[in-house]
């Protein structure tokens, strides 16, 4: 009898070793997030507004909005749009983006900002988060430019309104 339990005893240690064995990578799998995707980059964004009654305005026929001095089109002819999110520059403290109200009506904005790395995994290595630290702008459209949140991380939130007066 005492050989018989012996035996169940080292047979059930050893399936049990056996299993925790095949969980093993299971676990470490589970840990590693291989989802690297852009679609949950840290960007910048700016919401319309009407200067007039403060009320979310999409005042737009068509908005193109590019980065100054690339052929980079970050909105392409967009249209009843009532905000845009766009990206900051990983490596500069600056971003400038011009708005393209049509083939001749352009605003520029200019973003300061100070670069805060974040670690997110080995695989997927760093992203950025940003702090606003300012704002310059012309006003060939655009009103005025309001601050609403300094911070960028990965939360999609308004960080700037920007005030237009709609034609009337």
């Amino acid at each position: 009898m005492e050989m018989k339990s012996r035996y169940i005893a080292r047979f059930a240690v050893t399936a049990l070793a056996v299993c925790l064995v095949a969980l093993l990578p299971l676990a470490f799998s589970a840990c590693s997030d291989s989802d690297c995707s852009l679609g949950g980059r840290p960007s910048v964004r700016f919401a319309f507004v009407n200067s007039l009654n403060r009320a979310p305005v999409s005042l737009f026929d068509s908005l193109t909005v590019t980065a100054l001095d690339t052929d980079s089109v970050l909105v392409n002819r967009e249209r009843g749009i009532d905000h845009v999110t766009l990206p900051l520059s990983y490596s500069a403290s600056t971003t400038t983006f011009v708005l393209h109200y049509s083939r001749f009506l352009r605003d520029t904005i200019t973003v300061m900002h100070t670069n805060h790395p974040h670690f997110i995994s080995i695989d997927c290595g760093i992203s950025m988060f940003y702090h606003l630290d300012g704002l310059e702008h012309t006003s060939i459209l655009l009103d005025s430019i309001q601050l609403i949140d300094p911070d960028i991380d990965d939360n999609e939130k308004n960080n700037y309104r920007i005030y237009y007066t709609p034609d009337e």
